[in-house]
């Protein structure tokens, strides 16, 4: 019965789709997404997304895995 968006969201404003996307978590990254993740979600503090994140940390896999997901 969890918000798999994360409401109230962890650690300011990241979704739990953006933490794996950072830390480059491709496992969780891909239960997220099958779990209904929005990877269109915004964090404020910064104006990023799950996919920029995973840019910005240079996990390929991860940014692929994003790139191509379709529910």
């Amino acid at each position: 019965g969890a918000d798999i968006n994360g409401n109230p969201k962890i650690a300011g404003d990241w979704s739990a789709l953006m933490v794996a996307a950072y830390n480059g978590y491709i496992e969780a990254a891909q239960v997220l997404l099958d779990a209904g993740a929005d990877i269109s979600l915004i964090n404020s503090m910064d104006n990023k997304t799950a996919l920029d994140y995973a840019r910005e940390q240079k996990h390929s896999d991860i940014e692929d895995l994003l790139l191509n997901y379709h529910a």
